[in-house]
């Protein structure tokens, strides 16, 4: 069980259903995340812009490699209850050692 349950093509909108069809007939990714970012078309659009960019563009494998591992810092710091690199001074001991 999913989450956020899976639009079907009955329950899309025009403007959804059309980044859709886009995808899969550009090749692009549609599955995965972007049954979520389906939800607002702008986003999912936007994501797909950003991933051909980054994928048919002039980076190294190596520098796309530092972004991945960049973002996923970020957000693993998120997650962890930091507001991003930086952890929160409240934190001592083990807990505070796991954000750095």
């Amino acid at each position: 069980m999913t989450r956020i349950s899976i639009l079907t093509e009955d329950d899309m909108n025009d403007e959804q259903r059309s980044v859709i069809e886009y995808s899969s007939h550009s090749g692009q990714p549609h599955g995965g995340p972007y049954w979520a970012y389906i939800r607002n078309p702008k986003l999912m659009r936007i994501v797909q812009d950003m991933n051909r960019i980054l994928t048919e563009g002039t980076l190294t494998a190596n520098e796309l490699s530092i972004i991945v591992l960049t973002v996923a810092r970020h957000w693993s710091q998120v997650s962890l209850g930091g507001s991003g690199p930086e952890c929160p001074k409240s934190r001592a001991g083990p807990e505070r050692d796991r954000c750095h």
